[in-house]
């Protein structure tokens, strides 16, 4: 079958057949030789230390908010689901640069693809749901890189939307 070599196929994998249910498969982590030495270069100019240092000074403006929300909630003090689980998705949508008005349904994706991505899927409803979210957040961020090729911005997304190598790109 034919795969998807963009940043989106990179991240999230093809998801044109709808047995296509692993994300990972056709990521990154999946190529050999040649093209897992040209992908990895193209990405590597988006994890230097000074892109990663921003990323911790990010983390911390993330938890600082997620916690000011905590003290301002009424009752008992639920810290897993207030604190420890929204911090991992919100610093991803930071990093890629999902709009505030997107980052609702790219959660839900993620809580999705995170829950039944890693363990399977148990039944025919749960592999629906699992192709689904990972068909609708691969054509978002696939929308989202063409939006930042246009208009870039200082996150993950426009880095690698603008990234070449060689006269290589993430879309060829």
């Amino acid at each position: 079958p034919e795969t998807d070599s963009g940043v989106s196929g990179l991240l999230f994998g093809s998801v044109a057949q709808s047995d296509a249910i692993d994300p990972f498969l056709d990521s990154l982590l999946g190529k050999d030789g040649d093209e897992h030495v040209r992908l990895r270069k193209l990405i590597q100019p988006a994890f230097t230390h000074r892109v990663m240092q921003s990323w911790k000074d990010m983390a911390e403006k993330v938890a600082d908010k997620l916690i000011y929300d905590l003290q301002k909630a009424e009752g008992p003090l639920e810290i897993v689901s207030k604190f420890a689980n929204p911090l991992p998705i919100a610093m991803i949508c930071e990093i890629l640069g999902v709009p505030e008005s997107d980052r609702e349904k790219f959660i839900e994706w993620g809580n999705v693809l995170g829950q039944l991505g890693l363990d399977g899927p148990r039944n025919p409803e749960e592999k629906k749901l699992l192709e689904d979210s990972s068909a609708e957040i691969t054509n978002y961020i696939a929308e989202l890189l063409e939006v930042r090729r246009v208009t870039p911005g200082e996150d993950l997304l426009s880095v690698l939307a603008s990234a070449e190598h060689d006269g290589s790109t993430l879309t060829n």
